[in-house]
């Protein structure tokens, strides 16, 4: 069969076109005034400017300019000094269930399902992102990220991070892990009751038998067949804690952080309640996540040597 979406085509959003609320794909020619907004259950596709607006999609938000937004509300310490800080507000929201392209944003908030890609540079802004955030070209990312707060669940990569003046920036990368060590906990803890509750009819068993005490044959049954169903309730948990581990070998070395240009003093990354604090300057440099999930500071070229390395040893293997 063949299914045909809803599409609405505007040349602009202003106060002529007023608010935009459709079930299916908004495209807008031109740009997205200040203070409207364009809420669509598909995806939003602007050719040219967005400025301190409100933009939701189901899908996808690409726009062909600039994301331009202004702070409303600074950044506040909480009475409850137990409490975080209440975030810096933004009149620029971008909300988007997959993912976020642009040209170039600043002074926004920007929340993707997927990834946020943005081709010259990201200025002030709060971006959450399910997977990653790419600042430069489509081939290489070489673009600037400054000031901000970052939460990714994968990688942030950029050509600059940071400023030489030290201007904060907060770079969490905790997010896809903590979910993960939080499904680990959970199965553990189920995996435990469940070898508990084995380990005890097994004694049991193993007791009745010893000390001769007949059962008839219907509750001997019953009893065998529900230490049965525990042991492969043990042995399925265990295959699904297996599995778990390994998805979260491979999250963990997909988690980075590059800088290919330099990382500059005022970054402040995380990684659950780990803490690295940037110093100094770092010319062509990525974050790794080590064995006890800390943060280390590497530089690029020496992983490209290595790479070089192997690649000229399998070469000269092949000639031979």
């Amino acid at each position: 069969g063949m299914a045909v979406d809803e599409m609405l085509n505007l040349k602009n959003v202003d106060l002529a076109s007023g608010n935009i609320d459709f079930d299916g794909t908004v495209i807008v020619d031109k740009d997205v005034a200040e203070d409207m907004r364009v809420i669509a259950t598909g995806d939003i596709c602007i050719g040219g400017l967005v400025e301190s607006s409100h933009l939701q999609a189901g899908g996808s938000v690409f726009i062909g300019k600039g994301i331009i937004g202004r702070q409303i509300q600074e950044s506040k310490d909480s009475k409850d000094s137990k409490k975080e800080p209440e975030p810096v507000q933004y009149a620029m929201v971008i909300l988007a269930g997959g993912d976020i392209r642009s040209t170039y944003a600043q002074s926004a908030e920007l929340n993707s399902g997927g990834s946020v890609y943005i081709q010259k540079y990201l200025y002030h802004s709060r971006v959450e992102a399910a997977d990653s955030l790419w600042v430069g070209s489509d081939k290489i990312a070489n673009g600037k990220l400054i000031g901000g707060e970052i939460s990714v669940g994968a990688a942030v990569q950029a050509g600059t991070i940071g400023m030489p003046s030290a201007v904060p920036i907060n770079i969490d990368l905790s997010s896809r892990i903590r979910d993960s060590k939080e499904r680990q906990d959970g199965l553990r803890r189920e995996l435990d009751l469940a070898a508990e509750s084995e380990s005890k009819l097994a004694n049991l068993l193993t007791s009745l038998w010893k000390r001769g005490l007949h059962l008839t044959a219907e509750k001997l049954q019953r009893l065998k067949d529900t230490h049965a169903e525990d042991q492969r309730r043990v042995a399925v948990l265990q295959t699904d804690m297996r599995q778990l581990e390994a998805e979260q070998a491979q999250l963990i070395a997909e988690i980075k952080v590059v800088a290919r240009k330099t990382l500059h003093p005022g970054v402040i990354l995380r990684l659950l309640d780990k803490v690295e604090r940037v110093g100094r300057d770092h010319n062509a440099v990525e974050v790794r996540v080590t064995e006890n999930l800390g943060l280390e500071i590497r530089p690029i070229r020496s992983a490209q040597r290595r790479q070089g390395k192997i690649s000229k040893t399998i070469k000269h293997e092949d000639q031979e």
